[in-house]
Order: structure tokens, then sequence, then C-alpha cells
């Protein structure tokens, strides 16, 4: 009942040395670095491929901080919701760095009845291994349905007859 912003008065009332030490600031640094800024080591990946900035947050922090808003955890980083458009209100959110791995431009992604996720979403929800899943679509080539309709066949347990295999063999 006492809190009167989201954090964004806090940021508007602290002198920018303070603003400086607020993680959203760090994250608001760094997105600009990313996309303007061609001595980065990560431009050619962000402003070099025509990743952008809205005018409404390359021209203010507190801005920026009152569209977002304070970042939830600490395990939370900026992230753009769809990585083909540039940083904005409607496709910036705080995603953990597991989110944010399964939302990379090289991270293949499966439609099956009418949802897309990556191969790792798709396998953490329906049991199935990630390896299996992965080997079923890359080098099986199935498709997304045959891939993740079949339930994965647990290897038997090693036998007498049969060991495990635990390494390379000593003959």
């Amino acid at each position: 009942r006492h809190t009167k912003s989201c954090g964004c008065l806090r940021a508007a009332n602290a002198s920018s040395k303070d603003q400086r030490q607020m993680p959203e600031y760090r994250a608001w640094r760094n997105m600009l670095t990313r996309c303007f800024n061609t001595n980065s080591d990560t431009f050619a990946h962000y402003g070099g491929r025509g990743i952008s900035v809205c005018a409404r947050w390359r021209g203010s922090f507190i801005d920026f901080l009152a569209d977002m808003g304070p970042r939830p955890t600490p395990l939370h980083t900026l992230e753009r919701v769809d990585n083909e458009q540039g940083y904005n209100p409607r496709n910036c959110t705080w995603a953990t760095r597991k989110a944010q791995t399964r939302n990379r431009r090289v991270t293949l992604s499966l439609t099956y009845q009418g949802r897309t996720q990556s191969i790792a979403a798709w396998a953490e929800e329906l049991g199935i291994g990630f390896d299996c899943l992965r080997s079923r679509v890359g080098k099986l080539g199935w498709s997304a349905e045959q891939a993740l309709r079949r339930k994965a066949r647990h290897r038997s347990k090693p036998t007498k007859d049969f060991p495990a295999r635990t390494g390379p063999s000593n003959r």
C-alpha cells in the first residue's frame, strides 16, 4: 500500500550516478551498445544486422524503465521476443537465461497441434530425451508429429550376457 511506482520513480529521483548502479540501467546501456557501437564485439549480431532501438528508449533510460518495469529477479535479463525485430516495448520482456536459450535464432523449433516451441521445451513437456528428439528430427528426418507423438523406447538394463558398455574395450 505504500508503493508509489514500479521502480521508475526510484530511477527518476536517483542521481545519474545512482541510476548507473541499477541493473536495469546496465541492461539499457548494453542494449544501446549492441545496436549502435560499431566497436562492440556483439555489434555484428545486433546493429550490424539491422536490430535497432525505438526512439523512446534510445533517448531515455527513464522511459525504458517505465515501459519495462524493474527486473523481476537477478536471474532475469532483457530479451527480444521476436529476434528479427528491434528493441521496443511490444517486443521486449525480462526473461531467464533458460527461456532466452530457447529463443535464439539458431534454436530449432517444432510446430505441433498449433503450438511452436523449441525442441528442448517439447522434450521437457513430453518427457522425451532432448538428444532423442533432436536425432529424430535431424538425423532421421521425422516430421514434428512423428517425432513428438512417439514415446521414446527405453533401452533395457544391462544383463550378464550383454553388459553396459562403459568405454573403449581393452582388446
